[in-house]
């Protein structure tokens, strides 16, 4: 009686081992490329609010001089020793009240308060993250200067602008 041996093909150590390192270097070369064009995106995606928030925050203040542009009404303070703010004057029934615009804390600040009471940056109100604004009237005192810019480690420019007010 003959057996006969049966021609049963397997797979060895090594072609497993291969294939196994073949997908393993496949799924780490997509987990970097995922992981790369994710990072890419999340930075895009902060720059472009960062830049928003400038636009934003100078397209702000450019409406409210305009709104108020009357020489006397506009006039700049320092905050904290250091900050510029714009002060806004405008009468309502017979009341003086101020519209303080300011940076503090890393966001652009609004506080509309009577003229009597005194200027407590805490008490505004948050428009838009900004690392900080500079403002200037020019030197004739016939316009105003609006610089904002980012936190220091962001790589967008800073804003700005030249507002010239009206004469009546």
């Amino acid at each position: 009686m003959k057996y006969s041996v049966k021609n049963e093909k397997g797979y060895s150590l090594i072609e497993i081992a291969f294939v196994m390192i073949l997908i393993s270097l496949f799924g780490l070369t997509t987990y970097t490329l995922v992981a790369v064009g994710a990072k890419s995106y999340e930075t895009m995606l902060y720059e472009r609010e960062d830049h928003s928030n400038l636009r934003v925050a100078l397209s702000y203040i450019s409406t409210r001089v305009r709104q108020a542009d009357v020489e006397n009404d506009i006039r700049l303070e320092k905050i904290d020793g250091s900050s510029d703010a714009l002060v806004i004057s405008s009468a309502v029934d017979d009341d003086v009240y101020e519209t303080w615009i300011y940076q503090y804390d890393s966001h652009l600040y609004e506080l509309f308060k009577p003229q009597e009471i005194d200027f407590d940056p805490a008490y505004g109100t948050s428009l838009v993250a900004i690392g900080g604004m500079d403002l200037s009237l020019s030197q004739d005192r016939q316009g105003i200067n609006i610089k904002v810019w980012n936190i220091a480690n962001s790589q967008l420019p800073a804003l700005n602008t030249f507002i010239k007010f009206r004469t009546v």
